[in-house]
């Protein structure tokens, strides 16, 4: 439609050719031809969609336990404390934290391989289940540093 009657067909043709090849030549560095055998080779997450199914179930059964076996299961778990740290955050011996955790991650480990009945409180708002968790570990942490603070004045 752009071409004008009367003008030099050969120069307009070799002008949109010369234009393809230009456009054609600046997309070619961001495109990658590739096989099915080399697309199978790239490492990724088969199922990302399946650990955020995991991540929800694990913050639902977490929300099942005892309240002192869900705190320590945090502390120690999830947010890296050790022992002592997790005995102090909740005011108990530390003997008594290692049988929580230990009774915890057994309860734990029981809901979520299915053999245990995974309660059926409510998934995490919006899927958020890290979220979740991180916020029951601040709060856990929070306390805990308040009273290690107010103990060293």
């Amino acid at each position: 439609a752009s071409f004008t009657p009367n003008t030099n067909l050969k120069a307009w043709l070799s002008t949109i050719l010369r234009n393809e090849c230009y456009s054609r030549h600046r997309r070619a560095w961001r495109q990658v031809s590739c096989s099915q055998d080399f697309a199978e080779s790239i490492p990724a997450a088969a199922d990302g969609a399946h650990w955020a199914a995991v991540l929800s179930d694990t913050a639902r059964a977490l929300n099942c336990l005892s309240g002192e076996q869900r705190n320590v299961v945090l502390l120690i778990g999830a947010g890296g404390f050790s022992y002592d740290d997790a005995a102090a955050i909740t005011s108990t011996a530390v003997g008594t934290v290692r049988s929580r955790l230990a009774r915890g991650r057994k309860s734990l480990k029981k809901i979520l391989d299915g053999t245990g009945a995974l309660p059926t409180k409510s998934r995490p708002a919006k899927g958020n289940a890290l979220n979740e968790i991180q916020a029951q570990l601040g709060l856990l942490g929070g306390k805990g540093l308040a009273r290690e603070s107010a103990g060293a004045r």
